[in-house]
């Protein structure tokens, strides 16, 4: 009914392993580890406005250290659990990325 979409893996009829959810509402869509129907593990999430982001999620919640990049790739943010902080140098970004454990988008 909302227009989202999910394409992945499944067990038990819910998102289970990898896999990508598309936001229907809001153009938005994140891309990784799903478990029991919920994000959950590493991801990254790409918002409709260009912005993308890297790090962790536990029980469909953004936990943790991560890092965001503008559109243009030239200013990225820290965020901790789910927050937006400060400004912080694309090395630094990647940094994060790296103990995330993903590849910078």
């Amino acid at each position: 009914a909302s227009g989202d979409r999910y394409e992945g893996e499944y067990k038990a009829g819910q998102e289970e392993g990898r896999g990508t959810y598309y936001y229907f509402a809001t153009g938005d869509r994140y891309e990784r580890e799903y478990k029991a129907g919920q994000r959950e593990g590493r991801g990254t999430y790409y918002y409709a406005n260009g912005e993308k982001e890297v790090g962790c999620y536990a029980g469909d919640r953004r936990v943790g250290e991560a890092a965001r990049w503008s559109a243009d790739g030239k200013t990225a943010w820290r965020v901790q659990d789910g927050k937006r902080g400060a400004a912080i140098s694309l090395e630094e970004a990647v940094a994060i990325a790296a103990r995330v454990g993903l590849p910078v988008p």
